[in-house]
């Protein structure tokens, strides 16, 4: 199962993490239950995986083609 990642999807989970990072600031910042504020953590944390690991994907995907193109 060796599928390739565009820079497209990398850049939309990236961007996905930082907006749930930001909300999860802002929601800090007031004064509301702990309930909510950890389940934003806790989707922040599995978001960043995510984009680290499509970035990580991505680029391998790029050494590869530039690889097999210099042949």
């Amino acid at each position: 199962m060796n599928k390739k990642v565009t820079s497209t999807q990398a850049w939309f989970i990236t961007i996905a993490a930082i907006g749930d990072l930001i909300y999860m600031i802002f929601m800090s910042n007031s004064n509301s239950d702990i309930g909510p504020l950890a389940i934003f953590a806790g989707c922040s944390a599995v978001l960043i995986v995510c984009a680290v690991a499509s970035w990580k994907k991505y680029f391998e995907t790029l050494i590869e083609e530039k690889a097999n193109h210099s042949g």
